[in-house]
């Protein structure tokens, strides 16, 4: 049975306030789309860290899709604290979480928002206890129904684990960048909050029909602050798939 979104929510705070993911550590298991996502870190020289995003893998190599700004911000942050590294992560609910080795930039639509990294060192022993690398297919669908029952994958904020969200298709919206151009993208009911950029928007045949981006912000009329609309930004897939078909 599918979870409301609202319900889900109430779940993960209650799950961040409580706890409760130690309690129930040895009971249960990451779903195969949780298995497919990874926390990206922004982790200073003294090991805090600075950032976080969320990535999923589009390749048994270790290539790990993901927004661009979780990238791009990720570097600002460690050249102003003079130092430190990109990390990905992965935690499992009977094995807790693992760092791993730095990852690198190979390939970027700045338009889209959109990046895919790498793992520089795919260890395939350390995967293996963390439920190995689990790939997620890229959609070919380039239009949606409004109404399309979807889930988003992945992090809120530093929580170990990741958290499944179900939303629906609100339509489709164009964007204008900078000189001008447009750019097409879907729009999904739901929150985007801290961590969860970069995570895969999945239809219920389990393919990606995107990745999110961010939250569309509505300004409030009291005080004129941005506020969230309770819809998310969402990349499309083909041109996620575009830019994996692009690198060797």
């Amino acid at each position: 049975m599918k979870m409301p979104i609202c319900v889900a929510l109430i779940l993960a705070t209650v799950v961040l306030l409580t706890g409760g993911v130690e309690m129930s550590a040895q009971t249960l298991q990451l779903s195969d789309a949780e298995k497919s996502v990874v926390q990206i870190g922004m982790r200073k020289t003294d090991g805090s860290l600075v950032g976080l995003g969320t990535g999923f893998f589009v390749r048994q190599d270790g290539v790990v899709a993901t927004a661009f700004h979780v990238y791009s911000q990720g570097v600002q942050a460690l050249a102003e604290s003079r130092g430190g590294d990109l990390v990905v992560k992965r935690a499992t609910r009977k094995s807790g979480r693992m760092t791993f080795a730095g990852i690198q930039l190979v390939a970027v639509d700045a338009a889209h928002d959109l990046a895919l990294l790498k793992i520089v060192t795919l260890n395939k022993e350390q995967w293996d206890q963390v439920g190995g690398v689990n790939v997620i297919s890229i959609g070919q669908v380039t239009e949606l129904q409004p109404g399309t029952s979807v889930k988003i994958v992945g992090h809120f904020g530093n929580d170990v684990y990741p958290v499944t969200l179900w939303a629906r298709l609100v339509g489709e919206t164009t964007i204008t960048i900078s000189q001008g151009n447009d750019v097409e993208e879907f729009l999904v009911s739901g929150f985007a909050v801290p961590g969860q950029s970069g995570s895969p928007v999945i239809l219920e045949d389990g393919t990606v029909a995107g990745v999110t981006l961010s939250i569309v912000p509505f300004t409030a009329p009291f005080n004129n602050q941005p506020l969230a609309s309770g819809l998310n930004r969402v990349a499309k897939a083909e041109y996620l798939q575009r830019l994996l078909s692009s690198i060797p």
